[in-house]
């Protein structure tokens, strides 16, 4: 018994050893090279904030738009889908499903995205209206 507990001892510290090997040596920096570095990174950061504020367009300008596609271009008015149920599924969702469905609901049921919907029923009329 008393060799069993040196043997996994021995072990031990054959693989603490083997750890300590391992390790990746970094050379230390000194507190100024560490001070030059950090004033590089924030002096990009700045740059970098600076470029996307002027590029990208304001979180309100987005939701505006965003709600007045979603108003003024549907097909059928939400409500009449969500009347008529349109966007109740099924509780099993095949792969194939997948894009349309927008989240599930606490019971399993899987709820469809109403604006994909509408999307492929304007791209349906397109396609008839050309035979007409």
């Amino acid at each position: 018994m008393a060799k069993k507990k040196i043997n996994v001892k021995t072990e031990e510290i054959n693989q603490s050893e083997n750890l300590e090997q391992t390790k990746i040596k970094t050379p230390k920096l000194s507190a100024e090279e560490i001070e030059q570095k950090k004033k590089i990174l924030l002096e990009k950061a700045a740059k970098l904030k600076e470029k996307l504020s002027e590029e990208a367009p304001k979180t309100e300008e987005l939701k505006e738009q965003v709600k007045g596609k979603k108003k003024g271009e549907m097909l059928v008015p939400l409500d009449e889908y969500v009347k008529a149920g349109i966007y109740i599924g099924t509780k099993v969702v095949t792969p194939l499903m997948r894009p349309w469905v927008y989240r599930r609901r606490a019971d399993g049921l899987a709820i469809f995205n109403t604006d994909l919907i509408d999307e492929k029923l304007k791209e349906g009329i397109e396609y008839l209206s050309k035979f007409n």
